[in-house]
């Protein structure tokens, strides 16, 4: 047995100092962190988080999925489970700087039933939701995609309402309050729901290419104003 110099020996040395169990983490963590769901700057509407989820379980990253087969039995329970915790592990170690589909809708779940904004945070510190500045933002978002789709002076209606068919409405007031008990943050909307029946078309499935891309400026959505753009009809 030939032994070589010190220089040629460490980075032996140091190799076998490393357990099997660090190098699969270390491994496994670069992979999560190189992954892209493509969601960091979409509208996050439906269509985009159906997408992500096809292009993630149609190409799993490989050490990941890997990973997960030895840990994970069942094929559709698997298929879930690999990507639940998949997104969960990567929004914590990019310190939720990408957005994923779970934690967008977690957020965008809890928010619509319960209206808190302490539930939301406290989620978000557990790993488990995007902020509630994000939620409010994607709202926000959205709201504008409509306003601006519609043009100047037309009244901002979903796309998926037919303008020659009949359309039938309700409207009723909502009240929470959702902090204090003398209603201090409290909300208070008016709801109105539209509906038409209308023959259903289905469309097929849009390309990963068509994932919604937001503007790019950095004014504070949270506090716009979109009273001021849509008047009264």
């Amino acid at each position: 047995m030939v032994l070589g110099t010190n220089s040629s020996i460490k980075p032996l040395v140091e190799s076998l100092r490393v357990s099997a169990a660090q190098k699969v983490a270390t491994e496994l963590a670069q992979e999560l962190k190189d992954y892209s769901f493509g969601l960091k700057m979409s509208l996050c509407e439906p269509q985009d988080l159906q997408l992500s989820m096809d292009k993630f379980q149609g190409s799993p990253p490989p050490l990941w999925a890997e990973f997960c087969s030895h840990m994970f039995k069942g094929k559709t329970t698997a298929q879930l489970k690999i990507d639940v915790v998949f997104q969960i592990i990567h929004y914590i170690l990019t310190d939720g700087t990408e957005l994923t589909r779970f934690h967008v809708m977690v957020g965008q779940g809890v928010h619509s039933l319960t209206r808190s904004k302490e539930l939301v945070t406290a989620l978000c510190q557990h790993g488990v939701s995007v902020s509630y500045n994000t939620v409010k933002r994607i709202d926000v978002d959205l709201a504008e995609q409509v306003i601006a789709t519609a043009g100047d002076n037309r009244v901002p209606l979903p796309a998926v309402l037919e303008a020659t068919s009949p359309l039938n409405g309700a409207m009723d007031n909502f009240d929470l309050n959702e902090s204090t008990l003398a209603g201090t943050g409290s909300s208070h909307d008016t709801i109105l729901i539209l509906f038409q029946n209308v023959p259903l078309i289905l469309k097929k499935p849009p390309r990963e290419s068509a994932i919604s891309a937001r503007s790019l400026f950095t004014r504070s959505r949270t506090t716009v104003k979109l009273r001021s753009k849509v008047s009264c009809q």
